[in-house]
């Protein structure tokens, strides 16, 4: 946050605007960093005392009127609730049910990311590590192992799936290359909305 320049101030205004530094949304972020948050999803939500499949929660809003608690169930429950570390595996509920509803379609929210990735032409995860400047090993030798023997070459992973796998930097949750990418995202919508 600091190296950034995205520390929050105590007190007074940002005057930093730049006209000269472009705000819009990088496609390495919203197509594969940003999309992190898919990696500490529960197989289960917990709605007050019980629990429900993710899947089946998210396919019943109609929980949210319950009036049984309602709203105030689903928030007791989220903050009843540890969120899943940031890693490579996704939940079942994502990668074996989330669009088993669809007739028309059958999918996996990972394989659909990394597709996603590869249709928006975004450079393999390597290059993008190099951009941002990350050196050494940022893989535990399982992971990098796994990568390898899915992968023909390094050069050929994909940036979801190298950057979700990552261990995640000093004091944070993702890893040093989503980091990176998140933080510049963020850094360009500071200096580059004169709205901000």
């Amino acid at each position: 946050m600091t190296s950034y320049g995205l520390t929050p101030f105590t007190s007074g205004y940002f005057n930093g605007y730049d006209s000269s530094v472009n705000p819009a949304i990088k496609n390495e972020f919203s197509t594969a960093a940003f999309r992190f948050g898919h990696s500490i999803v529960h197989d289960s939500l917990k709605y007050g005392s019980t629990s429900h499949l993710f899947i089946d929660a998210v396919l019943k809003p109609d929980l949210v009127y319950d009036t049984a608690g309602g709203v105030d169930n689903i928030t007791k429950g989220l903050t009843d609730s540890y969120s899943q570390k940031i890693d490579e595996r996704l939940s079942d509920q994502l990668t074996r049910h989330l669009f088993e509803q669809q007739p028309w379609f059958w999918g996996d929210l990972a394989a659909i990311k990394i597709q996603r990735g590869r249709d928006h032409g975004i450079p393999f995860y390597l290059l993008l590590k190099t951009i941002c400047n990350v050196g050494g090993t940022v893989h535990n030798s399982t992971v990098w192992n796994a990568l390898n023997a899915v992968y023909q070459t390094q050069f050929d992973v994909d940036l979801f799936s190298g950057g979700v796998s990552e261990n995640p930097v000093a004091g944070g949750k993702i890893g040093p290359t989503f980091a990176c990418i998140i933080a510049k995202q963020f850094q360009a919508l500071k200096k580059g909305d004169r709205y901000y």
